[in-house]
């Protein structure tokens, strides 16, 4: 049996690389980790969420860098397998398919047969994944949601680079009665409304998706959607099908959980909206 150090890593895990600072050149060694194996060392999930773990702030002139590199999170509990591929959420295209594939086509050897397999181009994508799973939510339905809020910044003349989910708020949290004991019978600050009725009595008695929208000059702003929104984009797939030339109800449900690695991000969201755009 491979020792292991005291974080619960065995040495093939852990690796050194060079990292070259984007600003002003100086270069640094830092640490890889290319499993995080929940089984063996649950105590990771907390550093991961917590986003210190993959932040690097250059020593020499204050850069700060989000790293990302080829790795593997694993969590047995949860039964969540995902494959962290730095940049297979660039572009998309056949490309990005011929990758995926290609996993697939290993994917016997990970030996994680009734785990939900996802693929991902950033921590930022993967800390994502790990809160869905424990929310119990459809990740689909939670990227569909993204161009909403994110063309809503962009017709207020913002840049944006991406957006990652962060929690739900119930409406039976202190947060949601403070407001609604208060009287204010609209949706607190930076949330979409979307409703399907003439009267706004269900306004503050919705679920809130919140997210983190990441700006293209590093700001990041917190913004959320309601349930209602959430039903939509949830009816959207499931009479579209998965976007992978299959439509309905059944492959829709069938896709979310086939054994397979997926990737469902932004662009992947993108292009379900254009499709139902252009019918």
């Amino acid at each position: 049996m491979e020792k292991r150090n005291d974080q619960g890593y065995k040495k093939a895990d852990l690796g050194l690389a060079n990292l070259r600072c984007q600003q002003c050149g100086h270069q640094a060694l830092i640490n890889q980790y290319h499993c995080f194996d929940m089984g063996l060392n649950p105590q990771w999930k907390e550093v991961l969420m917590k986003g210190e773990f993959f932040h690097w702030e250059c020593p020499e002139c204050g850069a700060k860098m989000e790293l990302s590199y080829p790795c593997r999170y694993f969590d047995p509990e949860q039964r969540l397998s995902i494959a962290l591929v730095p940049g297979l959420d660039v572009g998309g295209g056949q490309e990005t398919k011929d990758r995926i594939a290609s996993m697939n086509e290993r994917l016997q050897d990970l030996g994680t047969p009734g785990f939900l397999h996802r693929a991902a181009g950033t921590f930022f994508a993967v800390q994502e994944l790990v809160r869905l799973r424990e929310e119990g939510l459809d990740d689909r339905i939670v990227q569909l949601l993204k161009p909403l809020i994110i063309g809503a910044l962009q017709s207020e003349g913002l840049q944006v680079w991406n957006g990652f989910f962060v929690e739900v708020e119930d409406p039976e949290s202190p947060e949601a009665q403070l407001r609604i004991n208060a009287g204010k019978a609209q949706p607190p600050q930076g949330v979409i409304y979307i409703s399907l009725e003439q009267n706004q009595n269900s306004i503050g008695q919705e679920r809130i998706y919140w997210y983190d929208i990441h700006l293209t000059d590093r700001q990041i702003l917190r913004r959320g959607i309601n349930e209602t929104a959430y039903h939509i984009c949830r009816n959207m797939l499931l009479a579209g099908g998965t976007g992978d030339g299959e439509s309905g109800e059944t492959a829709a449900e069938t896709a979310w959980d086939d054994g397979q690695f997926h990737l469902y991000d932004l662009n992947w969201a993108i292009d379900i909206h254009n499709q139902r755009n252009h019918r």
